[in-house]
């Protein structure tokens, strides 16, 4: 029997409702009455609550329509900031790799075994994205020249504060979407990572500048934190908070999530006019320039330094390497991994968290005497996680194990994960039940647990953490190899050409 979306319960409209985009609700209001009346703001409060903005001019005036008086859009609450940016690279080599005698082949000629031709239809499909791809990218170019998104935005929050509920925002969120059709959004490439930076900057630049001119607040700021692939270099934070009034907007922050990066490309020089001795004369000096440049780690000290009612704090590191196709290589040398605990260092010293509760490291390189104050400026900490922990200038652990475990500790939930110590890929495996991720050579000769330990509940939590480090290589199979290719796809190193940025 066939069944009308009319005569559904408004239960089940609303969970067809809820998984539209905001155009197309609009439209469906419009179809008649009946629907008009199920899909009114009042029955759909929790699908108006969270709603995506893409940083374009069309996304951002429908922004600001529906955000008029008595507008649904006046009843966000969570609100999630796209930067966008086109894949064309990977129709551009597509349609290339076809040779020009495909547009005449007859469907009854058989094409050449060597080559994946495409078919007629789906070459010009590809050439018509492509096409299309080129112009939405070169009207996103013209956009990103001139101030309009941020006045539009602008314009956005002043509504929101003046029609919106409470003048509040429960968070913001930004993020990048790729689009590799003109309709299909896809994850972040290695290939496309520099030109996924240049979006995070210019997001982060925009946003700041609509915050700054507007009265809106918000309790929660999440700046491409566990974005796949995506963050923003201190340094650029550093440029957008420039002239900025952010103070009001940052005072009332209580959680702050941040994917933070340094792009080591700016301070390890060129290897084409130096020599290529990492040990010499000339490399050390390039490396103790490299902290004399203020601007490339003060921006996320700087931006944290404006939150002192944060409660929550989550940082997520990532590592960006610049070279030459030819002078590519995936070793870190010791120096390397001592000069990325900079960043780390500098939070620490500028920041004051006398509120924070609840804190999560990833990816990071530190100093055993930056984590250690940086528990120390947080007494009321009671939730930690870390994962992917290097110690830089070859500490060790056992000072910080030592404040974790003390009986003076507030924290009742401590998860410590892939922990390292010193260069090199040596893990900390924790004396406690369980087995290692991974299999070592002459892991016979010696008993390892595992490199995850989660303990809940203070008791617990203050028992002492011991563990052992292992001289063993790890066996190269496929449990390994999983385990590494996820720790890079999710934390680096990854590898930038140094063509010129878009």
């Amino acid at each position: 029997m066939f069944t009308s979306i009319l005569s559904l319960p408004p239960e089940l409209v609303e969970q067809i409702v809820i998984r539209l985009q905001c155009p197309d609700v609009c439209q469906l209001r419009l179809t008649c009455r009946t629907l008009n009346e199920k899909t009114i703001p009042g029955q759909f409060k929790e699908f108006y609550r969270s709603r995506c903005v893409n940083l374009t001019n069309e996304d951002l005036e429908r922004f600001i329509e529906v955000t008029k008086p008595g507008w649904m859009g006046c009843l966000l609450r969570n609100l999630t900031i796209n930067g966008v940016m086109y894949d064309t690279d990977s129709l551009r080599r597509l349609t290339a790799r076809q040779p020009p005698e495909v547009n005449n082949l007859r469907p009854s000629e058989p094409s050449t075994p060597t080559i994946k031709l495409l078919e007629q239809e789906e070459l010009l499909e590809a050439r018509s994205d492509l096409a299309l791809l080129e112009t939405l990218e070169q009207e996103c170019a013209l956009e990103r020249q001139t101030t309009s998104r941020m006045d539009l935005l602008t314009r956005a929050f002043k509504q929101l504060y003046r029609h919106g509920s409470g003048r509040w925002l429960e968070s913001i969120r930004l993020r990048v979407i790729v689009y590799a059709k003109p309709k299909e959004r896809k994850r972040s490439k290695e290939s496309l990572t520099r030109r996924i930076n240049y979006t995070t900057a210019d997001t982060l630049e925009v946003v700041l500048g609509a915050l700054s001119q507007s009265e809106l607040r918000a309790t929660s700021f999440d700046a491409f934190y566990d974005d796949r692939r995506c963050s923003v270099e201190s340094k650029v934070i550093a440029a957008a908070l420039r002239g900025l009034a952010l103070n009001p907007f940052f005072a009332e922050i209580k959680r702050m999530a941040l994917g933070v990066s340094t792009n080591v490309h700016t301070y390890m020089g060129n290897r084409d006019t130096r020599t290529n001795n990492e040990g010499s004369q000339e490399w050390l000096n390039d490396i103790a320039r490299w902290p004399r440049d203020e601007k490339r780690i003060t921006g996320a000290a700087d931006l944290l330094s404006k939150t002192p009612a944060l409660q929550q704090l989550d940082l997520h590191f990532l590592s960006f390497h610049s070279t030459d196709a030819n002078q590519a290589s995936h070793d870190l040398h010791p120096l390397s991994i001592s000069r990325n605990s900079w960043l780390f260092d500098r939070i620490v010293n500028h920041v004051s968290l006398p509120q924070l509760q609840r804190c999560s490291i990833g990816g990071a390189t530190v100093s055993v005497g930056s984590f250690c104050d940086l528990l120390k400026k947080a007494p009321a900490l009671e939730r930690l996680e870390l994962d992917n922990i290097r110690t830089a200038y070859g500490g060790k652990w056992e000072r910080i194990f030592d404040i974790l475990t003390s009986h003076d500790t507030k924290i009742s939930y401590l998860m410590l994960d892939d922990l390292r110590q010193g260069p090199g890929p040596r893990l900390l495996h924790f004396d406690a039940p369980g087995d290692p991720k991974f299999s070592y050579h002459h892991q016979a000769s010696e008993t390892l647990g595992p490199s995850m330990i989660t303990r809940i509940g203070r008791e617990a939590v203050c028992q002492p953490l011991k563990y052992n480090l292992t001289r063993a290589q790890p066996l190269t199979n496929a449990q390994y190899l999983g385990w590494e290719w996820a720790q890079r796809d999710k934390y680096g190193p990854f590898w930038m050409d140094r063509r010129p940025s878009i």
